[in-house]
């Protein structure tokens, strides 16, 4: 069995499109990934992925961590259907 900081140097050198590893202030790691049109989110200790919320995820966004500056390269926006109306289309 591999050693997990060994674990957690192979997966800081993932590739930006397959993930995202972001040191915490006590050393230890989260690991972020998109799934589908899910973001999901294993931190040092847990053995299975769990899904951030839209409050999480909005949570990310406002205060512009390095999730949010990973995320926003990634993301489609579409308006909602009630937006639709009102976008300018030629």
């Amino acid at each position: 069995m591999r050693h997990p900081s060994s674990i957690c140097r192979e997966l800081r050198s993932l590739p930006s499109s397959v993930g995202l590893a972001v040191e915490c202030l006590d050393g230890s790691f989260a690991f972020y990934r998109i799934r589908g049109s899910k973001l999901e989110r294993i931190e040092h200790q847990q053995k299975d992925w769990t899904e951030l919320s839209a409050q999480d995820i909005l949570q990310h966004l406002v205060l512009q961590t390095p999730v949010a500056a990973w995320l926003e390269n990634r993301m489609v926006l579409r308006p909602a259907e009630w937006v639709k109306s009102y976008c300018h289309t030629e």
